[in-house]
């Protein structure tokens, strides 16, 4: 075996002893020369023994023996060359990277194994390669999006030339402003701007209305953080100064080439929408003030308690600072506060009274509309300066008037200029004429009711002349007619007792004669009864009924019941006198136009009323045709006699269902023995 010298093998073994790589040196026989730690620790060896000189077979690693036989069966002069393995060491699959050097140089030829555990770097670099696969799949993805992003947006634009609103898409500069890259749709027709001469406009929100500008702005921090606006509503003010409003939808896109965020945004035309929704909102606002109004005059009676109620749903509605409600007197021609709200004790009980020969009274009085008084114009310097101390710069004022009369005039105070919008003064006026037209409403029903009580007074008192005047004819009937016929009776007898011995005898024409006295009585006796029946005054109102029942209703093919409860005693008086007439005229209708073969009478006797009903079994009628059928002054007379005595009247009828009448009048509490 051939020695090396000391002194090389010791530079060698300072070079490579504590490399972190495994190093061996062996002859060409596979004898060690040399292996540093990482050797002896990867192969399981002793680190502290020497192993020079030893045979590579020391190694006792059966898992290393195919790869250590390749290394043998590939050397020779020239040798060199570097491989990957993967070996299982220590149970663990290592990738190694073993490089194998032949150096020839000189008489003693050596061969230097080099092993590189690269299993953490091939592990590093399949992750890496993982890593630059997915990068290059996103990016191919990005790409392919960003197309369809651009293909999109075409789309859009295409498609937004075509309907009634307008598109864009626009760059967020850092100063706020807004750099437009492509419009398209409707944007002149809503605006009435060209495109070309609103580049500058639109970055500085000039179309848009002052009123709406803070809203917007508040938008911005949200499209620089491209986070998408699902919807704003604004107004915008177009070329002619008219507004439309609109509704803004704002999503992001990718960065500008600056990095500054970008947008697409789409504006619709909702103008006819909103002004319909602002409509309705002032209709709704308006029928909350009369359903006010209506509440107030429903709950209370008194006209102070109204007026004040009045002004303090107004107070509340308005947003005012303060109000009072004065009425005027007229003898002393002023106007005198009688309900404050929030205003001070001392201001009320100074100004209390106005003359109404001011300026500004006379010209609310005369007016008779909604006015606004600036500054507390038309006042006295000290009533205008104390107004002003006040904080009231603006007074809402208006006078309730009915037939002419100024009822009450209301002041409602303002201390900002805004607070007095159109609608305010809209909705006052509603209030102004609600509260008249409900006072005079309140006062023409007072009119109707007296009317209506004067009307009742004098139908009972015309009933009652009706009455005595037919008891007058009656008892003429009576007591002149009648006993009239009875004598031109007699005289006829006393003429046929002297005729006895004419030749012609005459006893046939005077029997006719006779026959038609007899008749005429009975039908003179009948007209009496019927005018003014004797027999209620005498015996009440059921026997007055049955007897009138018995006599005058001469039919064979109609059968009359007639059913009583709770009578104890003889009802008379004006309440059996008023059920008497319903029932006769009631019976006098069934006899002419029912063609029925029944009909039940039934007068209950209860408490608080007096009750008659009559129900028919005939044709029937459709209640509101009594005129046409002949009926309607006999059931007017029916109707107006029992409500004049406050009773009620009521009739229930239809064709080929017969006719029910039903009537009711208090009771005085009278029961005659």
């Amino acid at each position: 075996m051939t020695q090396w010298e000391p002194g090389h093998l010791k530079r060698i073994i300072e070079g490579i002893d504590h490399a972190i790589d495994a190093i061996a040196m062996f002859e060409p026989d596979g004898t060690f020369i040399y292996c540093n730690r990482a050797w002896k620790v990867l192969h399981r060896l002793d680190p502290d023994v020497d192993y020079t000189g030893q045979k590579d077979s020391v190694i006792d690693m059966p898992e290393l023996h195919p790869w250590i036989k390749e290394i043998k069966s590939n050397l020779g002069p020239g040798c060199k060359y570097v491989t990957r393995k993967i070996l299982e060491i220590d149970g663990a699959d290592k990738t190694c990277k073993i490089s194998v050097n032949y150096i020839s140089d000189g008489e003693r030829p050596v061969v230097l194994v080099m092993l590189r555990d690269i299993s953490e770097l091939e592990d590093a670099r399949t992750d890496l390669e993982k890593i630059n696969r997915l990068l290059s799949e996103e990016i191919a993805r990005c790409e392919k999006a960003q197309d369809a992003l651009v293909e999109s947006e075409q789309k859009y634009r295409t498609i937004s030339e075509m309907t009634s609103d307008y598109t864009y898409v626009a760059t967020l500069l850092p100063d706020g402003t807004l750099r437009r890259e492509w419009m398209a749709g409707a944007f002149e027709k809503i605006t009435g701007y060209t495109r070309e001469g609103l580049r500058e406009m639109l970055g500085e929100f000039s179309i848009v209305h002052p009123e709406d500008r803070p809203m917007l702005m508040q938008v911005l921090p949200g499209l620089k953080r491209q986070q998408s606006v699902e919807s704003v509503e604004f107004r915008i003010v177009t070329k002619s100064g008219g507004n439309v409003w609109v509704e803004a939808f704002a999503k992001p896109l990718p960065p500008s080439k600056e990095g500054y965020p970008r947008g697409m945004i789409a504006v619709k035309d909702i103008n006819d929408r909103k002004t319909a929704e602002i409509e309705l909102a002032r209709r709704n606002r308006e029928l909350a003030a009369v359903n006010m109004i209506r509440d107030i005059f429903d709950t209370e009676t008194e006209d102070p308690k109204i007026l004040e109620k009045v002004l303090d749903a107004m107070l509340v509605n308005s947003e005012a600072l303060m109000a009072g409600v004065g009425l005027v007197d007229k003898e002393s021609r002023e106007i005198v506060l009688s309900v404050t709200r929030n205003v001070p004790a001392d201001f009320a009980g100074k100004f209390m009274r106005t003359p109404i020969d001011e300026a500004a009274a006379a010209r609310i009085i005369e007016g008779g509309k909604v006015i606004v008084l600036e500054d507390a114009g038309g006042h006295p310097r000290d009533r205008a300066d104390a107004i002003k101390r006040l904080g009231v710069l603006r007074t809402v004022v208006f006078p309730v008037s009915v037939r002419d009369r100024i009822i009450a005039i209301y002041m409602i105070g303002y201390g900002k200029e805004r607070d007095l919008e159109p609608e305010k003064i809209r909705y006052f006026e509603i209030i102004r004429s609600q509260v008249a037209l409900q006072l005079e409403r309140r006062e023409l029903l007072g009119d109707r009711k007296w009317h209506e009580k004067k009307l009742k007074e004098l139908t009972v008192s015309l009933i009652g002349l009706l009455e005595q005047e037919r008891n007058m004819m009656a008892m003429k009937l009576h007591d002149e007619l009648g006993q009239e016929l009875i004598a031109v009776n007699a005289e006829i007898l006393f003429l046929e007792n002297q005729i006895e011995s004419c030749e012609n005898n005459p006893r046939g024409t005077l029997a006719k004669i006779k026959g038609q006295l007899k008749e005429l009585t009975r039908n003179v006796r009948k007209m009496s009864y019927s005018i003014h029946p004797a027999v209620l005054e005498d015996l009440g109102l059921r026997p007055a009924l049955s007897s009138y029942i018995d006599r005058f209703v001469e039919s064979d093919d109609l059968h009359v019941e007639l059913v009583t409860t709770g009578f104890d005693g003889k009802l008379i008086g004006d309440e059996s006198l008023a059920m008497y007439r319903v029932a006769q005229e009631a019976l006098t209708n069934v006899v002419r136009h029912a063609e029925a073969r029944n009909v039940t009478i039934r007068i209950i006797r209860g408490y608080p009323d007096l009750i008659l009903t009559i129900e028919d079994d005939g044709k029937g009628f459709t209640p509101g045709e009594e005129k046409i059928r002949g009926r309607g002054l006999g059931i007017m007379s029916m109707r107006e006699r029992l409500e004049g005595m406050g009773g009620r009247f009521r009739i229930y009828s239809a064709p080929g269902r017969g006719t029910r009448i039903r009537a009711s009048i208090p009771m005085e509490g009278q029961d005659d023995e």
